[in-house]
């Protein structure tokens, strides 16, 4: 409890950020109770209650599960989320389970694409999302 009775809302949700930073490789299940931010490299499942961000040095393979997940760097897996962003430079290869799907000018995303909680879908009906822009690819690489 804080002063005067009230709760201290800060001890019950911690605010920082958790980093895996440029040159730290990571491998196994991740489990963080807030944000992440990878600028190194992460391999495995990884479990997320607010939001992470793969920045434009991050490298992920495996699969992540967090309600708002932000790429800049590389990711190759599956990924669900409340809303997913490729950012300009990111690159995602593979399965995107989510309710919005933002990819800005020279993102890229390679796979499936899935509306999450959508009881109008069947497993076949998916959008299958390949690269149209081949030049889009060879800048990023």
């Amino acid at each position: 409890m804080g002063v005067f009775g009230k709760s201290n809302a800060k001890a019950q949700h911690p605010s920082g950020t958790t980093t895996i930073a440029e040159g730290t490789k990571v491998v196994g299940e991740i489990n963080v109770h807030g944000k992440l931010h990878i600028d190194g490299e992460a391999e495995g499942r990884i479990n997320i209650d607010d939001s992470i961000s793969i920045g434009k040095k991050g490298r992920v393979k495996g699969e992540i599960f967090a309600g708002k997940i932000t790429i800049t760097g590389e990711f190759e897996g599956s990924i669900e989320g409340d809303v997913i962003e490729i950012l300009s430079g990111g690159k995602v290869v593979g399965r995107i389970i989510c309710e919005d799907l933002i990819i800005e000018q020279k993102g890229i995303f390679i796979g499936e694409s899935l509306r999450k909680n959508d009881p109008s879908l069947s497993s076949t009906d998916t959008l299958k999302i390949e690269n149209i822009e081949q030049k889009a690819e060879e800048e990023v690489i």
